[in-house]
């Protein structure tokens, strides 16, 4: 599997795959501007039903984290935490845990339906020079 940034030649492409469950996604974002220590978020991560439970989700968390703390890197700054949320009993909680190493920092209650979890890791492993 290649793991690439997106690009507009792939917006219609990533449109039928969220109309279809989705396929392999993923959106990062900083949350706290680019600061010296600058905190990224896990804001979304897809994989179509079909392709579930193979390691994709993996893959695509490790590779594209990589690279999204390398193009932070080239800003002047660097990832000092990540965090991401998720539904209470999610299996992805596990994933997000063997990944990012992140653990429950918070739960927020009566969120939506249930009940929501922020998992935090306050001291990212940096890109190596």
């Amino acid at each position: 599997m290649k793991v690439r940034k997106a690009c507009e030649s792939d917006i219609e492409r990533i449109a039928q795959i969220d109309l279809g469950c989705f396929v392999g996604y993923i959106l990062w974002s900083v949350k706290n501007g680019f600061r010296d220590a600058t905190i990224a978020e896990l804001e979304q991560v897809a994989i179509d039903d079909k392709n579930r439970g193979r390691g994709f989700a993996y893959q695509l968390i490790e590779h594209s984290f990589a690279l999204f703390k390398e193009h932070v890197k080239n800003t002047g700054h660097k990832v000092n935490a990540v965090f991401v949320t998720t539904s209470e009993g999610n299996r992805a909680e596990n994933l997000y845990k063997a990944t990012l190493q992140v653990s429950r920092a918070a739960l927020i209650q009566g969120y939506g339906d249930g009940n929501e979890i922020i998992l935090y890791n306050h001291a990212v492993a940096q890109p190596k020079e």
